[in-house]
């Protein structure tokens, strides 16, 4: 699998939302949480952006772009969330419904599912090394 090119972040996504193809944003999901992990973003990086996009019960424009703030902040914080924040962002700017949205919903677990499940595989690979020594 390859890395996510950082300049055309963007434009995948916008075609994932306006394809919808949910084989596509898998594939991308999961090229997206070993990117992450490599990256070394934590589970409660993700799961906070992802609770507060849980939080947002429907599409309101208004709370989807004040999510932006929130990921700029985390980004300053920790420097190594610029690639989930580019995202993200994408992902943002791509809703435009009630469709859009929970699609985005769907978009942003899946990325958290394949991260953690990238994490985890990673800690056990890690523990059996240290076994082996």
């Amino acid at each position: 699998m390859q890395n996510i090119q950082t300049a055309s972040i963007e434009s995948e996504v916008k075609e994932i939302f306006k394809s919808k193809n949910a084989e596509k944003l898998v594939a991308f999901a999961a090229n997206a949480g070993k990117q992450l992990v490599n990256n070394k973003v934590t589970t409660s990086q993700v799961r906070n952006i992802l609770d507060s996009i849980q939080a947002l019960k429907q599409y309101d424009p208004n709370k989807l772009q004040l999510l932006r703030p929130l990921l700029a902040y985390s980004e300053g914080k920790k420097q190594n969330l610029g690639l989930f924040r580019q995202i993200i962002e994408a992902g943002i700017k791509s809703v435009h419904s009630e469709d859009d949205f929970k699609f985005f919903r769907h978009f942003v677990e899946a990325i958290v599912a394949y991260h953690t499940l990238e994490e985890a595989e990673k800690r056990e690979q890690e523990q059996r090394e240290r076994r082996n020594r």
